[in-house]
């Protein structure tokens, strides 16, 4: 009894000195800390940016000092997304939706309507009426996701198999590998997005691969790549998926970066084409410093593979409830660290908005389109450190540059009566010369 008691009271006074030391942890990093900022910001305009240089000139060939040129960003080639749910256009609020996504991100994908358990459900049939809007706008889509090893995330003619008694793990593995494989055959030839989670959580969800001695997470991703071939879409992108591994705060989620390189290692031994690497990044314990970020992508580059930051949001738990400056802070932090690695090409806020119940306090914006503390946040680093629209003019020589991000332009020029608009795509270091008639 009296061991019992003092094994309890040493957890205790270390769980109040973890949160002392991560109280202040918190209370310094808030505060505006220059030197990792300039140095992710110093990345990101050597890897996102280019210098683009414009010329105005006459129908004579002649110098135009003095035009006026607006320079617009339509689309980021980097990926800022937002997943979405089932009912985000069921809602009065749908046309200030559309306005925020086309305003805000040039990416998207579903939370849960394209999982196994949701085909052919009301989800389902939601999201085929959802997705053509997306691609006319030309989002970028993530699928998620073809298969997820827990019993508690499969269907149900997966689970009866799963809880079968009386055969062997052999006829069980062939009977859920069968099953299972029916969603990559569904899933890949309806949906027409850019990329698919292919495996999801490994780390912590391998009950199919518990039954066999073969390494069935290489197998789904020979299995989603034969199917993309037969259906005619071999650019689909194939991604692994797992949690806790860049935002990880607790000491029993740091180990989970090496066990996650490990499955990838494996899967690549085997010859799969594994090829990108997804991070969810959901913080709701305590605090991931900038370099502990830095440091946890950089052991990833051996793949040289991309990354994608998948499901990124800040939740209040049992042991923190964020305040409105730590929540700032940190959606500021994981944006400028994941967009300052040369790999990572995207990165997704899981919750867009929030529901009529409020269930879902940590979305960007609330039901009616307003924004939350993250979604204000979300806007504010996008429009002080994210934005490449100016109004601008020509010097004497009728020339002006301006260091630019990569992407899709609208550049309109005007001078006295004349005006012209034209549209390019930045990627690299550009001249463009603009004749007005």
């Amino acid at each position: 009894m009296k061991s019992t008691f003092c094994i309890h009271f040493v957890l205790v006074v270390l769980m109040f000195s973890c949160k002392s030391n991560s109280d202040q942890t918190i209370a310094d990093k808030v505060k505006e800390d220059t030197n990792w900022k300039k140095e992710a910001l110093h990345r990101i305009d050597s890897l996102r940016k280019r210098e683009l240089t414009i010329i105005v000139k006459d129908k004579n060939g002649n110098s135009i000092p003095n035009a006026e040129v607006k320079i617009n960003l339509d689309k980021h080639e980097f990926k800022f997304g937002a997943a979405i749910d089932k009912d985000v256009f069921n809602s009065p609020h749908t046309a200030k939706y559309k306005s925020l996504l086309k305003t805000y991100f040039n990416s998207s994908g579903f939370e849960n309507a394209l999982k196994p358990k949701r085909r052919f459900s009301e989800a389902e049939s939601k999201a085929a009426q959802i997705i053509p809007w997306f691609i006319k706008n030309d989002f970028y889509m993530r699928g998620h996701a073809l298969v997820w090893e827990n019993i508690k995330n499969m269907r149900p003619e997966e689970k009866k198999v799963m809880n079968l008694k009386g055969i062997t793990n052999k006829e069980k593995e062939e009977k859920i590998i069968a099953l299972s494989s029916q969603h990559f055959t569904h899933a890949l030839k309806k949906w027409d997005v850019n990329c698919w989670d292919v495996l999801n959580e490994p780390i912590g969800n391998h009950q199919i691969n518990d039954l066999t001695d073969r390494n069935t997470s290489a197998y789904w991703f020979k299995l989603a790549d034969s199917v993309r071939k037969l259906n005619n879409k071999p650019d689909v992108k194939l991604f692994i998926n797992e949690n806790r591994v860049i935002s990880g705060t607790t000491p029993n989620t740091y180990s989970r970066p090496s066990k996650y390189k490990k499955i990838i290692q494996s899967i690549l031994d085997e010859g799969a084409p594994l090829e990108g690497i997804g991070f969810q990044s959901r913080i709701k314990h305590q605090f991931v410093s900038p370099e502990q970020m830095l440091e946890r992508l950089k052991s990833f580059e051996e793949f040289n593979l991309p990354l994608h930051a998948t499901e990124f949001e800040i939740r209040d738990s049992d042991i923190r409830t964020y305040t409105i400056e730590e929540r700032s802070a940190l959606i500021e932090q994981f944006m400028l660290i994941y967009t300052s690695h040369y790999l990572v090409d995207g990165i997704w806020h899981w919750t867009f908005y929030n529901n009529t119940k409020n269930s879902k306090p940590w979305a960007l914006f609330n039901y009616d389109g307003t924004p939350t503390v993250s979604g204000k946040q979300w806007i504010k680093t996008m429009n002080t450190f994210f934005s490449s629209s100016y109004d601008l003019k020509t010097n004497s020589n009728g020339e002006l540059k301006r260091r630019v991000f990569k992407g899709d332009y609208t550049l309109s020029v005007s001078y006295k009566n004349q005006f012209k608009s034209v549209k390019r795509t930045i990627t690299e270091n550009n001249t463009l010369s603009i004749t007005l008639e």
